[in-house]
């Protein structure tokens, strides 16, 4: 019945039905503490679905207990080096970020880090997540050089472990976008986010074209705030250069 409850509230919760996901989520959780008590991976997984619904609400005094909770878990049961462990550390590191509590972030994202180098195979693809998350924060920070750094690795993982276009690595593609615009360095964001539009693009077929650059239908070009990155960069150009604004112009338009 946890599984079933699980999978009914991450069905609510895409939705957007997150009043029910929450009940669903929390009977989940109930059920298989009763049957397997306080310290099993299920119940790890469980405290980790809820308290990302209390994240995606803005819920976040709520969700930290329940992301506390979740490495001690996981670490009881699959070992201190487990993948697991470094998941629900980068969670927790997310969480403290988002407040802008980075002391307390940092060390955690390097933790998950340090576990997931030494991951086998392709769980070493994950080694991404907490470089983006530490490059987000050093960004946060004002320390421009070491997060340029930290996402270049970041994107540099994903695009030898992921397929070309993978969300992934166009997200780590925006992520330097979003550090050059806020340098100021208006041609190199433009081209940081025209390379992650046309990786969206590319996944959406070429049908969506038009509709990702004019914006009449909702597309994931427009959720991500990719081409709308662009179209920012585009802007600060004018005054900058007259003829690359042009030729962006011409090639989005």
């Amino acid at each position: 019945m946890g599984t079933a409850f699980n999978n009914l509230a991450g069905l609510y919760e895409v939705q957007g039905r997150f009043a029910e996901a929450e009940a669903l989520y929390k009977r989940s959780l109930a059920v298989y503490e009763a049957a397997l008590g306080l310290t099993h991976s299920a119940v790890g997984s469980a405290l980790n679905n809820l308290a990302n619904l209390y994240v995606a609400q803005g819920r976040y005094a709520q969700a930290e207990p329940l992301f506390l909770r979740g490495p001690d878990v996981f670490e009881r049961v699959l070992g201190r080096d487990h993948p697991l462990v470094a998941s629900s550390l980068t969670s927790l590191a997310e969480l403290f970020r988002r407040q802008g509590r980075y002391a307390q972030a940092e060390p955690l994202y390097r933790r998950s880090l340090a576990v997931y180098e030494k991951a086998p195979g392709s769980l070493h693809a994950h080694v991404g997540y907490p470089l983006r998350g530490l490059g987000a924060l050093h960004q946060a920070e004002g320390r421009y050089a070491e997060a340029e750094q930290l996402y270049r690795r970041s994107l540099e993982v994903g695009q030898k472990a992921l397929p070309p276009n993978h969300p992934h690595v166009s997200s780590g593609v925006g992520s330097l976008a979003e550090l050059a615009f806020e340098q100021a360095h208006w041609t190199a964001a433009a081209d940081f986010w025209r390379t992650s539009t046309r990786m969206i693009i590319s996944r959406a077929g070429a049908g969506a074209t038009g509709q990702a650059l004019t914006g009449k239908l909702e597309s994931e070009a427009e959720r991500s705030g990719q081409f709308w990155g662009l179209v920012k960069a585009a802007y600060r150009l004018v005054s900058t250069s007259r003829e690359a604004e042009l030729a962006l112009a011409n090639e989005m338009f």
